[in-house]
């Protein structure tokens, strides 16, 4: 079965920085825009370096209005700008990625995650076996038997994978059902709150009992005791828009061909040339025999 390996570029990019970023409060000497190229490049040399992967993906969100504005103009708008220094990388991010043979995507108004699902639906219906690295819990929603999704829990070097059946163990619900957990108990760091009142706890402990999620609770509304129900029918509207705005889209290449997406060869003697100019000592090690 062919391989593709796509990574959530501007979720991972952020860890990247942040880390950065902490390791210069114990050691003020760091250089926080060389140090967040240095781990780019060492997870790339960890993910791609010695893997066979058909298809290399990587990312990013749009810099255009989110097209979710368009129905809840809230979404996101407690985030903060990218850091300068992150925006100033990015030619150079983009460069590492290319430089190992990553397609990079971007579409106005999409996020990644509605690029990545598009691409993972796409590689599904074409027998591909999907990798995706994110920190974005949204993206759990992707997981089916030929799409694994590794969580970078703490930092690049704690990841944690979930298929289908870990994802159902730790949850205790099936992972198409994250858009429905969602628009029951929101998200605050998207800006969207859904039900009020109705927190992950209950949320979790509704979606483990109805499990053709938030259309299977309405049908039985009855069977809830009444300080939820009363919630529930309270915030129907909002909950179902919760629903949409949580569910990525996954319709956005369904009209492409697969084979335009195949990864480009690792560009090694420009990677070479790369770590070399920038002295990254570390990875000389993956020259030795080239």
């Amino acid at each position: 079965m062919k391989k593709a390996i796509i990574i959530d570029a501007n979720s991972l990019i952020y860890r990247l920085y942040f880390a950065a970023e902490a390791m210069k409060i114990k050691a003020t000497n760091i250089d926080v825009k060389r140090q967040t190229i240095k781990m780019l490049y060492s997870i790339c040399f960890h993910l791609v370096w010695t893997q066979d992967y058909e298809y290399k993906i990587a990312c990013f969100d749009s810099k255009e209005k989110l097209i979710r504005k368009d129905q809840l103009e809230a979404y996101k708008s407690n985030r903060k700008p990218m850091p300068l220094e992150l925006v100033d990388s990015l030619p150079t991010i983009k460069e590492v990625f290319e430089q190992f043979g990553f397609l990079l995507l971007a579409k106005p108004g999409y996020e990644a995650d509605d690029l990545i699902g598009s691409f993972v639906k796409l590689a599904n219906m074409n027998d591909i076996k999907c990798d995706v690295y994110t920190s974005d819990k949204d993206l759990l929603q992707l997981i089916n038997e030929q799409t694994t999704l590794h969580m970078f829990v703490k930092g690049i070097s704690n990841i944690k994978s979930f298929n289908p059946s870990s994802f159902l163990e730790e949850f205790g619900f099936c992972s198409n059902l994250i858009p429905d957990f969602k628009a029951l108990a929101g998200d605050s760091s998207d800006n969207y709150h859904g039900i009020a009142g109705i927190g992950t706890k209950t949320a979790s402990t509704l979606l483990k009992t109805y499990s053709k999620g938030i259309d299977d609770i309405y049908l039985h509304l009855d069977e809830i005791k009444s300080s939820i129900k009363n919630k529930l029918i309270a915030g129907k509207n909002d909950c179902y828009l919760c629903k949409n705005i949580a569910t990525i889209d996954q319709s956005l290449f369904l009209e492409q061909n697969i084979n335009f997406l195949l990864a480009l060869p690792i560009k090694k003697d420009e990677l070479k040339k790369s770590i070399y100019s920038l002295n990254f000592q570390a990875f000389f090690k993956y020259f030795k025999n080239e």
